[in-house]
């Protein structure tokens, strides 16, 4: 069975074998078929630094990927980058605070300001979606 589309969005991180997955991924696509891929952008790791709390504490993501990791894994198995987009994450807290959660979160939040030297980043691209076409 082969498709025209294939979507994965915060999978990739989290697999022992993303080259794998991509290849698999490949092989199910009709030629010019299309991979929707979103994945937390590894670009943004060295603009925030130690702050990103993701990149330091999450022991469900294996992987991380930037635009050209991302791009590179995907030419090696025959898909080609069409566009990409890299977005901010929502500002948590202040969603918290809006929705009435606010007390719910304070201890978690209290342990993560601790944990981190620099203030929660709430500016940058931290997510990162490509489409990428099967030539």
């Amino acid at each position: 069975m082969n498709v025209d589309i294939v979507c994965a969005f915060h999978l990739i991180e989290h697999l022992n074998s993303p080259k794998k997955f991509i290849r698999n991924v490949a092989k199910i696509l009709n030629l010019k078929g299309r991979l929707l891929i979103s994945t937390p952008n590894a670009g943004e790791v060295e603009k925030v630094g130690p702050s990103w709390i993701g990149f330091r504490l999450s022991l469900e993501h294996f992987n991380y990927f930037s635009v050209g990791t991302l791009s590179k894994l995907l030419v090696e198995n025959d898909l080609y980058t069409e566009f990409f987009w890299e977005y901010n994450q929502p500002p948590v807290w202040e969603i918290i605070n809006d929705k009435g959660l606010k007390r719910f979160f304070d201890i978690p939040k209290h342990i993560l300001m601790r944990l981190m030297p620099v203030p929660f980043p709430t500016r940058g691209t931290f997510h990162l979606t490509v489409l990428a076409r099967k030539y």
